[in-house]
């Protein structure tokens, strides 16, 4: 009798704590769905544009990706994801803002000084480095980043 009640209150732990992680990743789903749709960006979920190169960045070898969004900004090709590098204790989760470029990064990108910017196959791949305290870039510094443009 006692087994049963235990593996019950093992079950609504795991459900709350579930729930509660869960939780935050649909809001985060629902922040970056409308953030496509107010920039006019196609929502992709989990798949990443054939076009865009990784080759040489930490993303390359990323473990999951999620919330995928793409699009244009002044007929810049812009695709903006979240995905987690690493496994166990030692994986970091990062939002990627990816840029096909002609040229050099346009001056009116306003991307934060502590980010870093890599270069693949003609992308200039944004995000925080793997050392930052910093996980998933917040929604408002997403819309201020898009805007700048």
């Amino acid at each position: 009798m006692k087994l049963d009640w235990l593996g019950v209150i093992v079950f609504l732990v795991g459900a709350v704590m579930y729930a509660i992680y869960g939780a935050e990743d649909l809001w985060r789903q629902y922040a970056m769905r409308r953030l496509a749709r107010e920039f006019g960006f196609t929502f992709a979920g989990k798949r990443l544009p054939e076009a865009l190169s990784l080759y040489g960045t930490p993303f390359n070898h990323r473990r999951f990706t999620w919330n995928v969004m793409e699009g244009e900004r002044n007929r810049i090709p812009i695709v903006i994801f979240d995905c987690q590098i690493g496994e166990g204790t030692g994986n970091v989760r990062r939002t990627v803002l990816a840029m096909r470029l002609r040229s050099e990064l346009p001056g009116t990108v306003n991307t934060n000084p502590g980010m870093t910017v890599l270069s693949s196959g003609g992308w200039a791949v944004i995000s925080y480095p793997q050392e930052s305290t910093i996980g998933l870039t917040p929604i408002g510094e997403l819309r201020s980043w898009l805007r700048s443009l």
